[in-house]
């Protein structure tokens, strides 16, 4: 039997979860440190220290690379690098991009060359 559009909609019948009452959140206490061994203490600021600085050479690196950049494209236009050029670079928050003119083309840069291969790391599909 087909419903029509007028027909009520049936009611549906209480089931248990709505009978629950959230509960409110309670903000667990501040951490003590005072309850880990000396061991424990040792490790947890190792991994502080750690988490503190992970990924900033990285960064820096790529601060570094896109400053430069930023520079050589002003010189090769004689003109000033705009702030704004300076904090994107700075910020890694876009994607640049730079077609070297022509007068580069099929030149190197040793040095950066090295600084990479350096920090390259092992591709996922390498793993066994």
């Amino acid at each position: 039997m087909a419903s029509s559009y007028s027909e009520k909609p049936q009611e549906e019948e209480e089931t248990f979860e709505d009978h629950i009452k959230d509960q409110p959140y309670v903000k667990p206490p501040p951490f003590d440190i005072r309850i880990l061994t000396p061991d424990q203490r040792v490790e947890l600021h190792r991994l502080q220290r750690t988490k503190e600085y992970w990924g900033k050479p990285i960064r820096h690196l790529a601060q570094m690379v896109r400053i430069h950049l930023i520079r050589d494209r002003a010189e090769f236009e004689r003109r000033d690098v705009t702030q704004y050029e300076f904090d994107a670079a700075c910020a890694l928050d876009e994607i640049m991009y730079w077609v070297p003119p022509p007068q580069l083309a099929g030149t190197s840069i040793f040095t950066l060359e090295l600084k990479l291969e350096e920090i390259c790391l092992p591709c996922g599909e390498d793993k066994p």
